[in-house]
């Protein structure tokens, strides 16, 4: 497993969404918070990049059948719904799972969240 787990990677992705510093000390990203597997931490770790992700996502402008169901609008709405939802739930969690795979994944998938945000704001 610790081939493929690169918690400073994930760090970077976390500091990428919510607009830190790569490297920087003392955030609620640290790449020891994801090594540790504390539910707790990495909790406040997502939920702070889920406000960024909503910050973000606020500035585009949708129509009003983008929000109709099961447009974009309406899809992103839930997704950001239930990330909140996992979020609320690992703070009581006391579970840890350290070097968890998954979060690579979800460190993937903020880097291209961020990279599409970064790519759709220069095209306004």
């Amino acid at each position: 497993m610790s081939e493929i787990y690169d918690a400073v990677g994930i760090e970077n992705a976390f500091a990428r969404i919510v607009g830190n510093e790569i490297g920087e000390r003392g955030t609620e990203h640290d790449a020891d918070f994801f090594r540790n597997g504390d539910p707790k931490k990495i909790s406040k770790a997502l939920k702070i990049a889920i406000s960024a992700i909503e910050e973000r996502l606020a500035k585009i402008e949708l129509t009003s059948s983008d929000h109709e169901a099961g447009g974009i609008g309406a899809q992103l709405d839930v997704a950001v719904g239930r990330l909140n939802k996992i979020a609320i739930n690992m703070a009581g969690s006391t579970k840890k799972e350290p070097n968890d795979y998954h979060w690579v994944i979800v460190a993937s998938l903020l880097t291209i969240i961020n990279t599409l945000l970064i790519v759709l704001d220069r095209t306004k």
